[in-house]
C-alpha cells in the first residue's frame, strides 16, 4: 500500500549535482522529501516534468525511486565542463494526495572549471631556458594561457614576472628508457620504446582560436642563471566547453635555474658511508675514499657520460693499460633533463671502474680541447 503524511508539505530536499566545479556527469536528481509516485511507470515524457533547465539538456525524465526525480543524460548529451545550469522547478509534480510543491524552486551549479592538473619539466634549451609540458583537467584556449601564467621570480631583490610562449608538444606521448633504481646511483635501461601513444590533449576550436588540454610553455627570454622561479596560474584560463573560466590562483611548479658550469670535484663515500667530495689531490682534509665504493666526477649541471669518456683524461687509465678493453662501453647517456633543478645540486658522472686504493688519480680535460659540452648546451 502507498501511505502518505498528509500533514507534510510536498518539499524539495536537495537537487544533485550541487555547489562549483561539480563533474560533468550524465545525470541531475532532484530529491523530494517524501514518497510522490507509486512502484509502477517510472519513465516520464517532459512534457509531465515542469522542470526547465538552462542551458537546455536532452533530459530522458525518469523516477529512480518513489521519491528521486531524475534528469538521464546520454554519452553524447552529458553536462558540460565549465558551465553554470540553472534549474527552475515549478508547482506541477503532485503526489498522489494532490500536493504539490508551494512556490517554484531555484538551483544552480557550476561543473568543474580549468585548472593545472600536472607539469612536467620536459627539458631545458640551455640553463635559464626550461621548456614545460603543462597538463590541464580540459582543453583551454592558448592565448588564456599566455594571459594568465607566468614565471615569477626575485632579480635584484625585487619581484618580477617574466611572460611566457605557449605551443602545441610535437611530441608523442613516450614511455622513458630509463629509471633510477630506488635507493641507487644507477639507471635501469629498458632500451628504446616499441610504442609511442598519441598525447590526448583534445584538442578544439574556440571561435576560431586553438585550445588544449595539454601545452609546451617556455619563457619569451632566458631567465637569470642560479635563481629561484615559480610558475603561476592566475584566474582566467577559457575553457574550450563552457563560458565559465578559472578562479585559482597559485604556484603550479618550483625549481632553480642552473648555475655557471664547474667542476665540483670527485665524489665518494668512505668506510663510514659518508658522502666526500674532494677538489683536488690537496685537498687532504676531506677524507679518503673506500676503495669498494664507487667513485664520481660531480659537476654544477648535468654532464653525459660520453663527455667525460672523450674529453676527460683519467690518470692511471681505467682500463689499466689494455687495449682490447672499453670500460665506458656499457655506459649509456642520460642527461637527466626531464627534472627540477634545486639550487645547490650537483651531478655526478659515475666512474665505470673502482679507482684502486692507495693511489693518486689525475683528472684533466684533453690538450686539444678548452670545453667540456655539457647536457644543456655547449660551452665554447
Amino acid at each position: 500500500a502507498f501511505h502518505v503524511n498528509a500533514a507534510e508539505p510536498l518539499e524539495i530536499l536537495r537537487v544533485t549535482p550541487s555547489g562549483e566545479d561539480v563533474p560533468a556527469a550524465r545525470q541531475i536528481v532532484i530529491q523530494f522529501n517524501r514518497d510522490v509516485v507509486p512502484i509502477g511507470r517510472m519513465a516520464r515524457k517532459k512534457e509531465e516534468v515542469p522542470v526547465t533547465i538552462s542551458p537546455a539538456l536532452d533530459c530522458q525524465w525518469r523516477w529512480l525511486d518513489r521519491s528521486s526525480l531524475a534528469c538521464q543524460l546520454g554519452e553524447k548529451t552529458e553536462l558540460k565542463k565549465s558551465t553554470r545550469y540553472s534549474l527552475t522547478i515549478m508547482p506541477g509534480i503532485a503526489a498522489q494526495d494532490g500536493e504539490t510543491i508551494l512556490k517554484p524552486f531555484f538551483h544552480q551549479f557550476i561543473t568543474e572549471r580549468p585548472i593545472v592538473r600536472h607539469v612536467w619539466l620536459k627539458s631545458w634549451i640551455a640553463p635559464g631556458f626550461p621548456v614545460l609540458q603543462v597538463t590541464f583537467n580540459q582543453a583551454v584556449s592558448k592565448a588564456s594561457v599566455v594571459q594568465h601564467m607566468a614565471f615569477q621570480l626575485e632579480e635584484n631583490q625585487k619581484p618580477r614576472t617574466y611572460p611566457i610562449t605557449v605551443e602545441a608538444d610535437p611530441d608523442d606521448r613516450k614511455l622513458p628508457r630509463f629509471i633510477v633504481a630506488p635507493g641507487e646511483n644507477i639507471l635501469l635501461d629498458f632500451g628504446e620504446p616499441e610504442k609511442k601513444n598519441k598525447a590526448d590533449d583534445e584538442h578544439q576550436r574556440i571561435d576560431g582560436l586553438e585550445a588544449r588540454r595539454i601545452w609546451l610553455l617556455k619563457p619569451r627570454k632566458e631567465l637569470p642563471l642560479d635563481t629561484h622561479v615559480e610558475l603561476t596560474v592566475e584566474p582566467g584560463l577559457v575553457s574550450a566547453f563552457g563560458p565559465e573560466v578559472s578562479h585559482v590562483k597559485r604556484t603550479v611548479l618550483e625549481f632553480d635555474t642552473f648555475p655557471e658550469f664547474k667542476f665540483n670535484g670527485v665524489s665518494c663515500r668512505d668506510n663510514n658511508n659518508k658522502l666526500l667530495l674532494s677538489s683536488g689531490k690537496h685537498d687532504k682534509a676531506v677524507g679518503k675514499c673506500n676503495p669498494l665504493g664507487r667513485t664520481a666526477l660531480n659537476f654544477s649541471v648535468p654532464v653525459l657520460n660520453s663527455e667525460v669518456k672523450n674529453k676527460i683524461r683519467i690518470t692511471p687509465d681505467l682500463a689499466g693499460g689494455r687495449k682490447d678493453y672499453d670500460p665506458w662501453a656499457n655506459q649509456n647517456d642520460y642527461s637527466r633533463l626531464n627534472y627540477p633543478h634545486k639550487k645547490g645540486r650537483g651531478y655526478d658522472v659515475w666512474l665505470p671502474e673502482r679507482l684502486k686504493a692507495v693511489s693518486y688519480t689525475h683528472l684533466r680535460a684533453h690538450e686539444t680541447t678548452s670545453h667540456i659540452s655539457y647536457a644543456v648546451f655547449c660551452l665554447k
